[in-house]
């Protein structure tokens, strides 16, 4: 601004050079460092470079005019931007692929953390399931004998009958009462009175399971057994059988050996009658009031039903 042209066109002019040595310096030291958008650069650089580098040299006289030197700025900037171009294609195809790839990769994570996700929502509803199995199962078993409990009895009692009503089978009851119980809780203790229902379990079902029997704790020290297909006959040999069983086998409790004998009340179903529920009522009905006559019979006996 306060110079004349005379001195600051040869500054400027002088200047070129260094500054294409400093461009040319930084391109190298991002080259060896790995770069590789540099080595682009310098390719398209070079030839705008060395357009103006011999421009400058016209311009001090150190090279004579021609057709290159005097347009070499405009040969080299053609050639840079036919470079960069082609350099920016290629930095065009190079995102594209990176994208993809990225694309790629994260579609087959997602697809991996859906598969694992899916694989432990499987198992956690298969766990579920098992859970909601083993707590359905255990719904239905009386805790301290292990048999089934009163209400799936009932349940299972009425498919039974059904069962037996549209096969022309016949259908069996014993209802078993444990004699003088409660003095055995009152003399032994309550632990040893679980132990001789435990063990009065264990026998009653042990003889009516080969026969296919639906056992089941009935209350208190009361068990409960269907037999299907088994006639009144039958089923008061195996009535008998359970009485002898327990009278001559002493239970072994943790404390002394307890001697318990049972009553039984047996009865043919009536499987003629329509409604389910209705014919378990009077079955059970049926079945108790024949137990309670070999409870007032004198107790360790079986009575059948109407007999």
């Amino acid at each position: 601004m306060w110079l004349p042209y005379r001195i600051v066109t040869p500054l400027a002019s002088a200047s070129v050079f260094l500054s294409i040595a400093w461009i040319l310096t930084l391109t190298l030291v991002a080259v060896r460092r790995g770069d590789r958008s540099a080595r682009l650069f310098l390719l398209a650089w070079s030839m705008f470079l060395v357009g103006t580098c011999m421009f400058a040299a016209l311009a001090f006289g150190l090279l004579s005019r021609s057709f290159l030197t005097e347009y070499g700025v405009q040969i080299g900037s053609a050639l840079e931007m036919l470079l960069l171009s082609i350099a920016l294609s290629y930095r065009y195809a190079v995102l594209r692929n990176e994208n993809e790839r990225i694309v790629r990769r994260a579609k087959l994570q997602l697809e991996s953390q859906v598969l694992e996700r899916t694989s432990e929502l499987r198992t956690a509803l298969e766990q579920l399931e098992t859970a909601h199995a083993r707590l359905r199962e255990a719904s239905r078993h009386d805790p301290l004998t292990g048999l089934y409990n009163r209400g799936w009895f009932r349940e299972r009692f009425e498919a039974l009958l059904e069962a037996a009503r549209s096969q022309g089978q016949p259908l069996s009851l014993l209802m078993v009462d444990l004699d003088h119980f409660k003095s055995i809780n009152d003399q032994h203790g309550h632990l040893v009175g679980d132990d001789c229902l435990r063990r009065c379990a264990r026998v009653i079902e042990g003889i009516l399971r080969t026969h296919g029997a639906l056992v089941a704790r009935y209350g208190g020290e009361e068990f409960i057994a269907a037999l299907p297909g088994i006639d009144v006959f039958h089923a008061r040999e195996l009535a008998e059988e359970i009485c002898t069983r327990l009278r001559e086998e002493p239970i072994r409790t943790r404390g002394p050996g307890v001697t318990v004998t049972a009553s039984i009340g047996v009865h043919a179903v009536d499987t003629g009658l329509g409604h389910e529920a209705a014919a378990t009522d009077l079955a059970l009905q049926v079945v108790d009031n024949a137990l309670y006559a070999a409870k007032s019979g004198g107790r360790d006996q079986v009575r059948v039903a109407g007999g």
